[in-house]
């Protein structure tokens, strides 16, 4: 009798290689020594011959380059091996399966519970911890972090609310440092801004939790509004400062910041009446909203949360904005603009207001001149 191979083949929508994409780029940045260690089991130590390599007490072969985050087979070995190649070669499996190993490890990965390892360059130090590692902060000075988080137009109570909730503080080195806090009240997600401004970056700090993102919340509000950063989050909160915020670290890990906290009734126990995206209203956001409503991973949690979705009205923020800041009501202009993200909205909705305000301020001028002749 003869036999047919049969084969079995995955069509990925164009959204699943979309978010295979994403979860690639971010599982390949993970340390080959992290895998070792949480994986394997490895018992991985410092190298005699140079800070950056670990030796594994296993496997004496085995040698972990920390700053090029790549592993070498013997003393022989001249091109190192990232974590799919490691995982392959460890296991004895095809790429495929070590992509598909790492990818699980990746989305199911809290540095919460972690043995993490890290090499600063500067320091030539490797430094070995469980968890984040916040950075040094400056107990007497926040004038640095307040001149930068101006130039988004950032409300000063705003910022002083989120230094009293320990949200944001400014490191010894004058950076912006945010913080967000997981179910037990610790810090565990922060991000780092650079305030040098001809030294601009922004980078997550060592061991910080991606997916948990920034979630600042006031017990009466019914409305929560998903932000795509810390600082579109406070420009947002600049407009309506009693809202419920849930921002990620960026755009990018905006879908796994969602899974992961929409999923959890421990992470948001609140039933919200409303909740709102406020990213910006190209196309490009109303697709991202989209691929987040119509995720396949949602449970009963999660769905019940998006039943109630709506996109911010940009015409009503904007006259809400100028009302509340100098007390016009009755606004005759229709403001229909196109916007990135909420640091632009913000600022559109200062240039409305000064514009409306010197208006109504020539207006006036006339109307006295009027009255005295």
């Amino acid at each position: 009798m003869e036999r047919r191979l049969v084969m079995s083949i995955k069509i990925y929508s164009q959204q699943e290689k979309q978010e295979l994409r994403n979860i690639t780029k971010q599982a390949r940045k993970i340390s080959c020594a992290e895998i070792a260690d949480n994986v394997y089991g490895l018992t991985l130590y410092r190298s005699k011959t140079s800070n950056r390599y670990l030796k594994c007490y296993e496997h004496p072969s085995l040698q972990f380059d920390l700053q090029k985050n790549q592993v070498f087979y013997n003393a022989k070995t001249t091109h190192g091996m990232g974590p799919y190649d490691f995982i392959a070669f460890y296991e004895n499996i095809s790429l495929m399966q070590a992509r598909e190993k790492l990818n699980e490890y990746y989305a199911e990965r809290d540095p919460r519970h972690l043995q993490l390892y890290y090499y600063n360059r500067t320091n030539d130090e490797v430094y070995i911890h469980q968890g984040m590692t916040l950075p040094s902060k400056d107990e007497t000075m926040q004038n640095t972090i307040r001149s930068y988080l101006h130039k988004f137009n950032i409300h000063d109570e705003i910022i002083d609310s989120m230094i009293m909730g320990s949200n944001i503080y400014q490191a010894t080195n004058k950076n912006l440092v945010v913080v967000g806090f997981d179910e037990m009240e610790k810090p565990a997600f922060s991000v780092i801004y650079s305030t040098d401004p001809d030294n601009p970056y922004k980078v997550e700090c060592q061991g910080s939790f991606t997916k948990l993102g920034l979630l600042k919340t006031n017990a009466e509000e019914n409305k929560l509004v998903i932000c795509d950063s810390p600082i579109n989050a406070m420009a947002y909160l600049s407009l309506y400062p009693e809202d419920d915020v849930l921002a990620s670290i960026d755009k990018e890990h905006l879908l796994e910041t969602i899974e992961y906290n929409f999923n959890s009734e421990e992470r948001i126990n609140k039933h919200y009446k409303n909740v709102i995206f406020a990213l910006g209203n190209t196309e490009q956001d109303k697709d991202l909203i989209k691929r987040i409503i119509e995720n396949d991973k949602a449970n009963e949690h999660y769905k019940s949360l998006i039943a109630v979705v709506s996109e911010l009205d940009t015409d009503r923020t904007i006259k809400e904005y100028i009302r509340d800041t100098s007390g016009i009501g009755i606004i005759d202009a229709k403001y229909d603009v196109e916007y990135k993200d909420m640091k632009e909205l913000l600022a559109e909705a200062q240039k409305q207001n000064n514009a409306l305000q010197s208006i109504m301020e020539s207006a006036k001028e006339i109307e006295m001149e009027e009255q005295e002749l």
